[in-house]
């Protein structure tokens, strides 16, 4: 018999899923900017965006926030979206510490809730 070859699969075995795509959003980020465009047009905020902006945390390590919002009292809110699944611990690190030094930002991990724990998103802020 000949060898049984699998299929490549990306993603498959790795312990937090596959590796993100600057600019590009995946279906967590985009069911959260559903959320956000729906916010907008009700009138509960002026404006959102995607990966608008990258902050240097030290010489060799960075954290870009998947949504800036503008809300109607013209703050900003920097909004990480997690999915469901575990958290890399290094992401929690990078949010707080982008957090610690730019406390003039208000910064918030949204964290996806599964179906059947009635869908939908929690935040946490930090």
């Amino acid at each position: 018999m000949g060898a049984l070859v699998m299929p490549f699969r990306a993603g498959v075995g790795k312990r937090y899923g596959r590796r993100h795509t600057p600019g590009e959003m995946n279906k967590t980020e985009s069911r959260y900017a559903e959320l956000l465009q729906a916010r907008l047009l009700a009138g509960e905020i002026l404006a959102w965006h995607f990966e608008p902006v990258t902050f240097k945390l030290a010489s060799d390590l960075r954290y870009t926030p998947d949504f800036c919002v503008l809300h109607c009292d013209g703050s900003f809110e920097l909004i990480d979206v997690k999915g469901s699944g575990p958290i890399d611990a290094k992401s929690i690190v990078k949010i707080k510490a982008a957090a610690e030094r730019f406390y003039w930002f208000d910064w918030t991990m949204s964290i996806e809730r599964l179906k059947k724990n009635g869908g939908g998103f929690v935040d946490r802020k930090i």
